[in-house]
Parts: structure tokens; C-alpha cells; sequence
């Protein structure tokens, strides 16, 4: 949490601009939501917000042919559900617009867990994904590789200053 909180641009994967940490969605009857970040993308109106599971936890399971997410993935999928659901009461989004600067409804979901190599195929992991299409599953491994294209692409960005 903290090392995403001071590298932010790790978040490359999706195209967001904004990062925001532990952003309190205040709840009357129950105990306040905290959601790890709300990434927001001003320009396309468009938010996610991400959970961060451990690297240590399997993100597949089951037999080839029969794989699913695993239950650790199941929960934060709930969890990630809940936050979204937050966001449908008109009094919440205005809350939120106070928070972000910009109004939410029905915000991207995604979560961050496991690692690439207990993963048994990148088809696996596809045909997983397609059977949970509101939600995006990233490996640790992902985020790293997407921030390391995009310090590449700016190392290799011809300098403009005179």
C-alpha cells in the first residue's frame, strides 16, 4: 500500500491520472467503506476503484479446463462490489465529488494479486477473466512490467528542452 501510495505510476497499466489512497466512503448504517485507491480519469469521466491483495495468493485454481478465480480473488470481487454499490445513492456521489472534484457512478473495478508464475496459462487466465467481465485482475508482476514499458517509453522520448 505504501510503495503504491509513493509510485503511483505503477497504476500505469490502466489509464488513469489521478491516485487517490484510503478514500473514506462514509456508510449511515454500517461501519465506513475504505477502499485501498480510486483512480480517476478526469478527461474520460471515468474512475476505478483497486484493491491491493497479497503477491503470496493465488489468483486460479482448479483443474485444467475447469479453472476459476480463486476464493481469495471471490472475496475481494465482493468487496470491490460493495464500494461500486456505494456509488449508487445520489447523496454519496455528492460526497464523493467534494473528495475527488469530479461526480462517480458505477466505477471501474480491480484488484491486484498473486504473481504471474502461479498462473499455469495466459488462456487460463483469459477465459477466467471473460466469465468476470465487470472486474480486472492484475498480477504484481503486471503492474511491474507496465510501469517499466512506460519508463522506457519516456527514457527513450527524444528531449525537448533547449
Amino acid at each position: 500500500q505504501k510503495f503504491l501510495e509513493r509510485h503511483p505510476e505503477f497504476f500505469g497499466l490502466w489509464d488513469y491520472h489521478e491516485v487517490h489512497p484510503h478514500v473514506v466512503l462514509s456508510h449511515h448504517d454500517h461501519g465506513d467503506l475504505i477502499p485501498d485507491f480510486i483512480l480517476v480519469n478526469r478527461q474520460r469521466v471515468e474512475a476505478m476503484v483497486v484493491d491491493l491483495k497479497l503477491p503470496r495468493k493465488r489468483v486460479i485454481v482448479g483443474p485444467a479446463g475447469r479453472e476459476r478465480f480463486s476464493h481469495e480473488v471471490s472475496q475481494a470481487a465482493t468487496q470491490l462490489r460493495e464500494y461500486q454499490r456505494w456509488f449508487d445513492d445520489k447523496s454519496n456521489r455528492a460526497k464523493i465529488k467534494e473528495a475527488l472534484g469530479m461526480e462517480v457512478y458505477r466505477p471501474r473495478l480491480a484488484m491486484v494479486i498473486g504473481r504471474r508464475n502461479e498462473i499455469a496459462s495466459e488462456f487460463a487466465l483469459q477465459s477466467v477473466r471473460s466469465q468476470n467481465p465487470d472486474l480486472e485482475v492484475a498480477t504484481y508482476d503486471q503492474i511491474a512490467d507496465a510501469a517499466r514499458r512506460r519508463l522506457a517509453l519516456v527514457a527513450s522520448a527524444p528531449r525537448t528542452d533547449g
